[in-house]
């Protein structure tokens, strides 16, 4: 299931990128302009990729603490899957309508029930006993809190779309999507998680006898999700999909390959991409070793 989960979110966040690239500028004097018009899919997809990062270390967080697993449990977390998939096509909408009201509605929609579900998700594993046992209540409201911050200030978002008259223009609608955010998270920084001698003795009491100070990082990194088994397996799904997706740049022939000429000519047509596709390839592959020796 977090294997299954960690490689949705990694495809979700590179597909956001999907939307660039699309009619670039061929002379240099029209890069400006190319890169002004743009600008509100370039807020809209450096904003999208921090939420969706962010939304997935609230699940890697959630399943610190979740142990055991049923069909319901799985049930909701596809639901809360359905609904990551569906980021990318919500970034553009947002990006393409430069943060209207409509947009701001369906994308912050999107959003709340991500968040939402996460909550789902960590209610239900409390209530049916799948977390750690005998897990101290102080965490499991802390954890709640935290749940609850990021879908109700979506839902903000959703409501100040319907009764507020934005300003012309892009800043409007992101100013107002990126200052409840940001209240967001500084309220979700409110609720300081609770001291690790909260969890002594509560975590694991088959583990052998261990110094203090190890037992306390160990249940600082189990309270505060720091551990980097998934962090590398999100990781290496998002290089995966960026190496992948370099090659839908290339253009397929729109006609029958017929002769050796024909051949020729299509790969002449598309050599500046090709040549492109494996300088890219080789500098993100050099990119992904240095990550591998870094967690070596």
């Amino acid at each position: 299931m977090l294997g299954l989960s960690d490689a949705l979110f990694g495809i979700a966040i590179t597909f956001l990128a999907l939307d660039f690239g699309a009619d670039p500028p061929t002379a240099a004097e029209d890069v400006g302009g190319y890169l002004q018009a743009n600008l509100s899919k370039y807020f809209a997809y450096a904003f999208t990729f921090l939420l969706v990062g962010f939304q997935w270390w609230r699940h890697h967080k959630l399943f610190r603490f979740v142990k055991r697993r049923t069909d319901t449990l799985l049930l909701i977390n596809s639901l809360l899957l359905a609904f990551v998939a569906l980021v990318p096509f919500g970034m553009q909408v947002l990006a393409r309508n430069g943060g209207s009201p409509v947009s701001l509605i369906l994308f912050a929609g999107m959003m709340a029930c991500i968040g939402g579900l996460l909550s789902i998700l960590w209610e239900y594993s409390v209530r049916r006993n799948l977390i750690i046992p005998d897990l101290d209540p102080a965490i499991i409201k802390h954890v709640r809190m935290q749940l609850l911050i990021m879908p109700a200030s979506f839902l903000m978002v959703v409501a100040g779309a319907f009764l507020i008259d934005f300003p012309k223009g892009p800043l409007g609608g992101f100013g107002f999507l990126l200052l409840t955010v940001i209240v967001g998270v500084i309220a979700t920084g409110v609720f300081a998680p609770p001291p690790s001698s909260m969890v002594v003795e509560r975590v694991d009491t088959t583990r052998a006898p261990e110094s203090a100070a190890t037992r306390a990082r160990l249940l600082d990194r189990i309270r505060d999700g720091s551990g980097s088994e998934r962090l590398k397996i999100f990781t290496d799904g998002v290089f995966a999909v960026a190496l992948t997706i370099l090659a839908l740049r290339l253009t397929p022939p729109q006609q029958p390959l017929a002769t050796g000429s024909d051949l020729l000519a299509m790969l002449s047509a598309n050599s500046p991409a090709l040549v492109a596709y494996f300088i890219s390839f080789y500098v993100i592959t050099q990119q992904w070793i240095r990550h591998v020796h870094l967690f070596d």
